[in-house]
């Protein structure tokens, strides 16, 4: 049993250091070279956020990009009057499009729906309640486009005091390291919709999502996965680039947040499912190997420790380095472990059980 646990342990240490070793590596210049720039569609699919809207779209409207750009609102049947704030601006460059009501509703599905839109060949999507680090977010992105199908941006979460934004954070930044780490292996399976730049061509030749038009949610994450069968996707790590995201204010919406996240990982490639089971069991594994040498086997507890204290120091090292926070030893150790117990608590939900709600 010992010897099973130490297994996975250290595969866990070794899937840091991997992560580690391709973040590291990762060259983030700007790689743009063309002479000339497309104009970009900014996408927000909203659903009752004119609250979030009143804020996000001022700052929208005044980053700096070197050709004109518009933003299109996709209102997924919302109750607000949200056509009549728009009005209010007088601002041409925001388009509102509601979707009809023959669409049912989910963000996939507005999703599906704006490709039919009148846009320009380059889309930029966020959210609602997203706020970017800088007037420079769509220069960012777009200068790491190339020939990719898409680029990959990074949303962190505002901190806020308190374990549930702590523990919020790890999991961020740990999801995080693992879909930049294998785009930059050239086998990307997810994105954040919160900050993912797009070709809308590659969309429409590929018809990314129709084979899960059942699925309500999922598009980041499974349009990316279709995408990079025969397409590369490019990253974004300049702090520039950074999308901010309000964080969930209770335990209860959180979890309801990662259920419906993970529920799409059943329908990733196999090869990812493989890599991702592995390197959350190990990960689990390696907190059993903690408190099982506690009880039982006094003497091994060292070595556990010993892995997670260079599993904290590689950790800590890209989120400094790649995300821009730093950890105490003590708080990571403390958020992991909130991290794990509700990681067993969510997994066997998101085998038997669909998350509706939008």
């Amino acid at each position: 049993m010992i010897l099973f646990i130490s297994i996975f342990s250290v595969i866990s240490l070794l899937y840091t250091l991997w992560m580690v070793r391709q973040l590291d590596s990762e060259d983030n210049k700007n790689t743009e070279s063309r002479a000339g720039y497309e104009p970009v569609s900014i996408l927000i699919i909203v659903k009752n956020e004119l609250k979030n809207l009143q804020e996000l779209i001022p700052v929208l409207m005044h980053q700096k990009f070197k050709v004109p750009y518009d933003i299109h609102l996709i209102d997924d049947h919302s109750d607000e009057d949200i056509p009549q704030w728009i009005t209010s601006l007088s601002e041409k460059k925001i388009i509102y499009h509601r979707v009809p009501d023959s669409i049912p509703e989910g963000k996939k599905r507005a999703f599906q729906y704006a490709l039919s839109l009148e846009t320009h060949e380059i889309w930029l999507l966020t959210d609602a309640d997203c706020t970017p680090a800088s007037d420079e977010w769509i220069q960012s992105m777009y200068d790491r486009l190339d020939a990719h199908a898409a680029v990959l941006g990074y949303s962190p979460y505002t901190v806020t005091r308190g374990w549930l934004n702590k523990v919020i954070q790890l999991e961020t930044i740990y999801t995080a390291m693992l879909y930049f780490s294998y785009a930059i292996r050239g086998t990307a399976y997810m994105g954040v919709g919160r900050n993912i730049l797009y070709r809308k061509k590659a969309f429409l030749q590929l018809n990314a999502l129709r084979k899960y038009d059942h699925l309500l949610s999922g598009d980041d994450d499974l349009s990316i996965n279709e995408l990079a069968r025969n397409q590369t996707i490019g990253i974004q790590l300049d702090p520039e680039s950074f999308m901010i995201s309000a964080p969930k204010s209770s335990f209860a919406e959180w979890v309801h947040q990662k259920k419906r996240h993970v529920s799409t990982a059943k329908y990733y490639r196999v090869n990812h499912q493989i890599s991702l089971a592995l390197f959350y069991f190990s990960l689990i594994m390696s907190w059993v190997g903690v408190f099982y040498s506690l009880f039982v086997f006094p003497k091994f507890l060292i070595l556990f420790l010993l892995c997670k204290l260079m599993n904290f120091f590689s950790f800590n090292h890209i989120s400094r380095k790649r995300m821009h926070h730093s950890w105490y030893f003590l708080d990571w150790l403390i958020a992991e472990v909130i991290y794990i117990c509700t990681l067993i608590y969510i997994s066997p939900f998101t085998m038997i059980k669909k998350v509706k709600k939008w």
